[in-house]
């Protein structure tokens, strides 16, 4: 498996998950205007691509966690104001 896409509450549920290691392409739908991401470089260490779409009435989006996977190529969907991400890769 490459390419996944999940609709969960907040990224906050892959805590608890395993690890995925060949997931390299993931759309992440969260309902919750809290976009935790802290778990996803730890259970997609082979991320290479993330299209996020948080929840309409979101806060910003911090994109701090994700910079322990350089090179990560992100796009946003929606008009949230994103934070941090240095190394990465925005999509428009």
């Amino acid at each position: 498996m490459t390419h996944l896409a999940v609709h969960v509450v907040s990224p906050a549920e892959f805590d608890a998950e395993a690890a995925l290691p060949s997931v390299k392409d993931l759309v992440l739908r969260f309902t919750t205007g809290e976009a935790a991401l802290e778990q996803i470089p730890r259970t997609f260490p082979a991320l290479e691509s993330l299209l996020l779409t948080p929840a309409a009435r979101g806060g910003f989006i911090d994109l701090s966690p994700l910079e322990a996977l350089p090179g990560l190529r992100v796009g946003v969907i929606g008009g949230s104001p994103i934070t941090g991400g240095e190394g990465l890769v925005m999509r428009t």
